[in-house]
């Protein structure tokens, strides 16, 4: 979330700095353009260029998709009946782009961050139960995971610890794995029979 909100807060202000970075070359407002002038305004504009690079490098990790990770989505869409709840562990699923409303999308990036970072399952199912839905969804993605290391600090192994202590509690079955998304199943008041 903090990252997001400073891209924007750099992108709303940026014709503001461009106004005043271009004030620094045309002082008066009959500044004629002299060889050095194009020369500094090139420069300048090489040098921000090349900062561009730098200060992108990393939210690639974030903004990339891969096949896999649609592939895992589509899944979960061919196989979750209509009202059912989808869950993603953390944010930046690649997901509601389709039959939006057939589905109620949840975050446990939004209503449980701290029972995702603490692996604090039994919270989980209380949410899910909570929401009074027999169909619920959980998918866990390299996106996901991406964000929460690179924007919100957690260490690689949080949504790791998180499917390990699901899958032990025996409320959730994984359903559905692929090299960048799992899809867990609640079993809810289905467990034990």
């Amino acid at each position: 979330y903090g990252g997001e909100m400073l891209l924007r807060i750099y992108l709303f202000t940026l014709p503001f700095m461009a106004f005043f970075a271009a004030s620094l070359f045309y002082t008066t407002p009959s500044s004629g353009m002299s060889r050095w002038m194009t020369a500094a305004i090139l420069g300048t504009s090489i040098v921000l260029l090349g900062g561009f690079l730098f200060t992108r490098y990393g939210n690639e990790g974030v903004d990339y998709i891969t096949y896999a990770e649609f592939d895992g989505v589509q899944h979960l869409y061919s196989i979750a009946p209509p009202h059912s709840i989808l869950i993603e562990a953390w944010d930046d699923s690649p997901w509601q782009y389709k039959d939006y409303e057939k589905y109620t999308s949840e975050s446990l990036y939004d209503a449980l961050p701290d029972a995702v970072i603490h692996a604090n399952v039994g919270e989980v199912v209380r949410y899910i139960e909570s929401q009074g839905n027999p169909h619920a969804y959980l998918i866990i993605t390299r996106g996901q995971k991406a964000y929460g290391t690179i924007y919100d600090g957690l260490p690689d192994s949080t949504m790791d610890r998180l499917e390990d202590a699901m899958l032990k509690s025996g409320d959730f079955k994984l359903i559905y794995r692929n090299p960048d998304a799992q899809i867990l199943l609640f079993l809810g008041s289905t467990k034990g029979g």
